[in-house]
């Protein structure tokens, strides 16, 4: 006796749906954390990006300004954003939920040698932060923004 089938039997629906479950459950978790990556990347290169933004600026017109939205660009952007508390010659970037997890500050604005520095703040567990302050190359800070090395 030959039977024809036209349609799929409950137990092949069943094992189909339970497959697609199964890679749904390992898919989004991976999708959800190369999100936050790309947040943390965006985040430290503003960073950097307004860093020598300022420099360049101070560098430029052989000035420093209590505003780093005068000074950069980025800044001005990320203050309109929120991700950042800007006050007199200082930046605290809010990230994760540490507040703040990066600090830029310049050091000395009305000294004859003016330096930009970068501090790192305890994350208290938070992997976000901690990510960000792991790309940031605090390396270069603190940057020599005014005195007898830099010619205008």
């Amino acid at each position: 006796m030959n039977i024809k089938r036209n349609a799929f039997t409950m137990i092949e629906l069943i094992f189909i749906i339970l497959i697609l479950g199964v890679l749904a459950a390992i898919a989004i978790p991976k999708f959800a954390a190369t999100r936050d990556d790309a947040k943390t990347s965006r985040m430290a290169h503003n960073i950097m990006t307004t860093a020598f933004e300022i420099s360049t600026f101070v560098v430029s017109k052989a000035n420093v300004e209590a505003d780093f939205t005068v000074m950069s660009n980025t800044a001005k952007l990320m203050n309109n954003l929120g991700t950042v508390t800007l006050s007199n010659y200082k930046a605290d970037y809010n990230f994760g939920n540490v507040s703040p997890c990066v600090t830029l500050e310049v050091q000395n604005p009305n000294a004859q040698i003016v330096y930009l520095s970068i501090a790192v703040h305890p994350a208290g567990g938070d992997d976000m932060c901690t990510a960000m302050q792991g790309l940031i190359d605090d390396g270069v800070f603190p940057i020599k923004l005014k005195g007898s090395s830099v010619s205008y």
